[in-house]
Formats: C-alpha cells, structure tokens, sequence
C-alpha cells in the first residue's frame, strides 16, 4: 500500500526515521501523520488517495481533529457560556450523512507551523486566531505537537494552552487507522482495556446516557467481519489498547495531563 505521492512531495512534509520505523507528517495539512512504515511495509491506512480525502474532508492516516472529535447534535452548539452557529456550507466543516457537523475543522485546511525538525523529532504549533476559524469555535488558544520516533514506538504529545481570555472547552482527538499488514482483518486481535459500550441513538450518535458494562477487565477480541461501528467509552480515564498479529502488535496508550487557570495547558 502505497501513501499519496503528492502530499509525500510537499515541501512542508517532514520524515522521521529511527530503526525499523519511518514516519511522515503534514504540517500544511493538518499536522497529518501520512505514513507509518515498518521495515518499509505501511501500517497506517486510508492513506493510499489523501487528494480524495482531502476533497471530501474524510478523515486517513493519523489524523487529528480538532476543535472536537466525532459529530455534534446538530449545527448549532454551546458551551463555556458561548452559543455558536456553524455555517452549513462553511468549505472549513464536514457533514455526515445525516447533517450533523462531524470532527470539527477539516485537517487538510489547517495549516501548522513547524518549530523543530530534527532527524527523529518534530514539533509544530498551531494559532487558533483566525477570524474564519474563531467562526466555529470562538476561543482563542494554542496548539501544539510534538511527534517524536523511536525504534519501537511513535509519541505524539498534544498541548492545548489557553489564551487569556478566558478558559477553552477541549474535544480533541486523534482517529488513527491502523492495519496488520499481510494478515486479514477477520483474524485481527484486538486487546481492549475496560469499558463501557455506549448505546447510540438514530444518527450514530453516542451521546445517550444509557450504557452498560462491556468488559470489566482487559481482554483479546476478535474482529471477525465486523463492519458497523461500536463505541465505547474507558472509565478508567486512561490504558490503551493492541492490535496482533503474526510477528507484530500495534499498542496505543493514551495519557492525559491536565493543567488550571488562565494560560494553562491540557496535554495529551
């Protein structure tokens, strides 16, 4: 599998290498992570066509969304005191089928300023000041990145540092896909940590409050052909969770470090 080659030529790409692994990011587009290579073999998926992606602001790679993850409850929003109106035919949004606005600002429409790029460690930033942006989310604040590769392990440390103003409501996420490569996904195995299963309503959104107990210990699942999405939620407030296969396991931790008052930073 193959990664776009022309989001891979643009001058703002920026390649890390460190043993067996080789990453790409776009920090014009997004700060996208385009490709993830072991031992030369892509690990990341939907990469193959970024330019379509792009077009239909469709999420790929390691992508991450910003100023909110998944899909809101309609086009109108408030939160911290603010009632936000978002623009439908705004080319900055996306829209799910059923119309409902759906991970915040397209990646390939905001572009990240690199601050460090060294041969296995990036870091970027990005100003949340824009009038047009400030349209959809109107709190004022930075962002900022730092990837950083090792022979074993890609670190992605996300900073929220809010301005002045006054505190910044914070949704963001990341949506990584990733692949076993040569193996069939029915016969991935997937270790999840505890959680709970969020029942969704109508519109795919997994916002009722009405959940259950899915697993109450770690445990390996099976994908098997599964296809239609199901949403959980960790109430531990942290873990992770692996892919195996034959020969290789994908492991995501996430950690969360949360800073108060005005101008402090919530870290991922």
């Amino acid at each position: 599998m193959e990664t776009s080659s022309l989001f891979l030529k643009d001058p703002s790409a920026v390649t890390l290498v460190a043993g067996d692994l080789e990453a790409v990011f776009l920090p014009r587009y997004g700060m996208l992570g385009a490709s993830l290579r072991h031992r030369h073999i892509e690990i990341l998926r939907r990469v193959q066509d970024l330019e379509v992606a792009a077009a239909k602001g469709s999420t790929a790679g390691i992508p991450l969304l910003h100023p909110w993850a998944n899909r809101l409850a309609g086009p109108r929003y408030r939160t911290a005191g603010r009632e936000v109106v978002l623009d439908p035919s705004s080319p900055l949004l996306h829209f799910d089928e059923h119309g409902l606005p759906m991970h915040g600002v397209r990646w390939s429409m905001l572009a990240w300023e690199l601050t460090e790029a060294r041969q296995d460690r990036l870091a970027a930033r990005l100003e949340w000041s824009r009038r047009d942006l400030l349209a959809v989310f109107p709190f004022r604040h930075r962002l900022e990145l730092v990837a950083t590769l090792g022979p074993d392990r890609l670190t992605l440390e996300t900073t929220l540092v809010a301005n002045r103003d006054g505190p910044v409501p914070v949704s963001f996420g990341f949506h990584p896909y990733f692949g076993l490569p040569e193996l069939p996904r029915a016969d991935w195995r997937l270790q999840v940590p505890a959680m709970r299963r969020l029942v969704l309503d109508r519109s795919g959104e997994g916002r009722s409050r009405q959940e259950e107990i899915a697993r109450r210990n770690a445990t390996w699942l099976t994908c098997g052909q599964r296809t239609k999405p199901t949403f959980f939620e960790n109430f531990l407030g942290s873990g992770g969770y692996s892919y195996k296969g034959p020969g290789l396991a994908l492991v995501v931790v996430l950690k969360i470090l949360r800073g108060k008052g005005a101008g402090a930073a919530e870290r991922s």
